[in-house]
């Protein structure tokens, strides 16, 4: 595999990781009003884990 394509790949994972979080976030928010958030952040961060540790090994 070229240095290149492995660059390219690095950031690739880093894209997935960020819109994992993101759209983990999102969903919190989306379900919950903003008033609550705050309350919930440790599942938040439970489900941030719990998602990177599933789909990014799904993906590559």
């Amino acid at each position: 595999m070229s240095s290149r394509t492995h660059i390219r790949n690095r950031f690739v994972l880093i894209g997935d990781i960020a819109l994992i979080i993101v759209s983990v976030l999102g969903s919190f928010a989306l379900r919950l009003d903003v008033s609550q958030l705050p309350f919930y952040f440790p599942a938040v961060l439970i489900m941030c884990a719990v998602a990177l540790i599933v789909k990014i090994p799904t993906y590559y």
